[in-house]
C-alpha cells in the first residue's frame, strides 16, 4: 500500500508538471494569435483608401487609426483567460515602417517610419515585468508562481 501511495503522488507530481508546461505553452500560442491579429487589423487600417490622401497630417492619421485598430484587437482577444494588452508605454508595441531587403541575401531590415508605411510590427506582453504574467496552474509546485511571454 505505502509503495502504491507514493507512486501515485509521483505520477501526480508529473502529470502535474506536464499539465503546468501545456498551459504555458497554450498562453504563448494564444498571445501569438493575438499578436497575428492585432498586426492584420493595422495592416488592414493601413492599407485602406486614406493612403491616397494628399492632405498634411494624412499618414499621421493613418497611422494612429492603424495602432488603435492594433490595440483593439488584440484586447479582444484573451490569453490564459485574462485579456492581452500592448504597452503603450514602451512607445515600440505597435510600430510602422517599411522591410527593406538585405544587400547580401539576408533577412530584410525593419527602418521604423510614420511617413507613407508599408509595414507594421506588433508586439504583446504578458511578463512579470509589465505587471501582467500568465499565471501557472501549478505555481507551487515548481517554485514559480507565473510565467511569461512576449509575441
Amino acid at each position: 500500500m505505502p509503495v502504491i501511495a507514493v507512486a501515485i503522488l509521483v505520477i501526480g507530481g508529473c502529470l502535474a508538471l506536464v499539465l503546468d508546461r501545456l498551459w504555458l505553452t497554450a498562453a504563448r500560442t494564444e498571445l501569438r494569435n493575438a499578436t497575428e491579429s492585432a498586426v492584420l487589423a493595422a495592416a488592414a487600417r493601413l492599407a485602406d483608401d486614406e493612403r491616397l490622401d494628399e492632405a498634411p497630417d494624412a499618414s499621421e492619421r493613418l497611422t494612429q487609426s492603424s495602432m488603435l485598430a492594433a490595440r483593439n484587437a488584440a484586447a479582444g482577444n484573451l490569453v490564459a483567460g485574462q485579456p492581452v494588452g500592448t504597452d503603450p508605454s514602451s512607445g515600440v508595441d505597435v510600430r510602422f515602417g517599411h522591410h527593406v531587403p538585405s544587400d547580401i541575401g539576408g533577412p530584410a531590415t525593419f527602418l521604423e517610419t510614420n511617413v507613407l508605411p508599408t509595414s507594421v510590427q506588433v508586439q504583446t506582453i504578458k511578463t512579470r515585468r509589465m505587471g501582467n504574467p500568465i499565471a501557472r496552474m501549478f505555481g507551487g509546485l515548481v517554485g514559480e508562481e507565473y510565467g511569461d511571454a512576449v509575441a
